[in-house]
Parts: structure tokens; C-alpha cells; sequence
């Protein structure tokens, strides 16, 4: 849904800090319900503790929508950068004597 790599939503989804995953989240324009799912989804042993998820909630209610889909755009566009730079090398023509 946010044109990145399922290994880069895993990672997000999977990593400590929550940053990412708030992010990505908030630029596809997610309920907080949603939110909150995803990252249970993404928690050891699916849990999160109340003062934790309240943090969460707080930082994910300070986030900009258009902000975010600007930083998710910064992503997609270094996915297309580094895709475009590990395709099929041509070589030069050899010259013709």
C-alpha cells in the first residue's frame, strides 16, 4: 500500500523504536485503531504496555499527515534509486575497426 519493499515494512514494523512504522502509518491516513493493531502486530509477544501505547497514541497524534506522506515519498523515491542502480549494467559498444 506504500510502495516499499515487504523486508523495509518488516523491519519497520519490527523495530524497537516506532518511529518508522508511526510514520508510514500516518501517511497511508490510518485510524488510530488501525495503528494500534499494526503495532501489536509488530510487538514482542504482542504486547505493549498502557504507558507505552499512550506515548505512541501521543506521538502518532502529533504527526502530519502531508509531513508523513512527504517522508514516504522520500523513501519510495531512494527504493527507485537503488533499484535503478542494481539493474542490468550495459557496456559500452565496442568501437568498430
Amino acid at each position: 500500500m506504500c510502495a516499499l519493499p515487504s523486508d523495509v515494512i518488516e523491519r519497520a514494523l519490527l523495530e524497537q523504536e516506532r518511529e518508522m512504522i508511526l510514520v508510514l502509518i500516518k501517511a497511508l491516513d490510518f485510524s488510530w485503531a488501525t495503528t494500534m493493531a499494526l503495532l501489536f502486530l509488530g510487538a514482542k509477544d504482542h504486547r505493549i504496555t498502557a504507558q507505552e501505547l499512550r506515548d505512541l497514541e501521543s506521538e502518532f497524534g502529533r504527526l502530519n499527515v502531508e509531513t508523513s506522506r512527504s517522508i514516504l515519498k522520500l523513501y519510495q523515491t531512494r527504493k527507485n534509486a537503488a533499484g535503478a542502480d542494481s539493474g542490468p549494467t550495459r557496456q559500452a559498444p565496442l568501437p568498430v575497426h
